[in-house]
């Protein structure tokens, strides 16, 4: 049985919040958490990222200056988390989506397997590009008042996006076909 840690992921600035619970394996690399974030909170991956974990900084890197982190692909969660309860995730270096992750506990997987799980989870992820924390309340407004001429467009955008959507077989659909 493949021992798993249970996180659970907030993403800062979003009332009401934001939110999933995982089962990833101990083994699991930080670039293979980065994808099943993405997944679990309904992400694009079309920015770069950053993991903070007990005041060391993880990250993809590139030529743009991002290079000097640590690269995710060979750093293990498990192997990070001695004496750690809680470390951020940082999506889109332009939107600024913070998350808080925080360590639930360790547990065997329920059904045995090796492979990450979502649990749990409340409300849409903010719509992909949409100018952070600030754009998200934006939409969320124009949703509340659809026949405003200015929100038109925006809601153009968004089309169909509702923020209190969250669907957990969804997720682990994807995590499964990418796993």
């Amino acid at each position: 049985m493949t021992s798993m840690i249970e996180l659970r992921i907030t993403l800062e600035d979003t009332e009401p919040a934001v939110w999933r619970k995982i089962l990833v394996p101990q083994t699991i690399s930080l670039e293979n958490l980065h994808y099943v974030v993405q997944m679990a909170m309904g992400w694009e991956n079309d920015h770069l990222y950053s993991f903070t974990i007990n005041k060391k900084e993880y990250g993809e890197g590139d030529e743009d200056g991002f290079g000097e982190l640590p690269r995710s692909l060979k750093t293990r969660l498990g192997k990070c988390l001695l004496g750690v309860d809680e470390f951020s995730y940082l999506y889109d270096f332009g939107d600024n989506w913070e998350h808080r992750i925080e360590v639930i506990g360790f547990a065997d997987h329920p059904q045995g397997l090796s492979t990450p799980l979502c649990t749990d989870g409340e409300n849409a992820c903010p719509p992909e590009d949409c100018g952070g924390a600030g754009g998200f309340h934006e939409i969320k407004r124009a949703l509340k008042q659809k026949r405003s001429k200015k929100n038109a467009e925006l809601l153009e955008w968004v089309r169909d996006y509702d923020p209190k959507v969250f669907q957990v077989e969804k997720v682990n659909r994807a995590i499964q076909l990418n796993s």
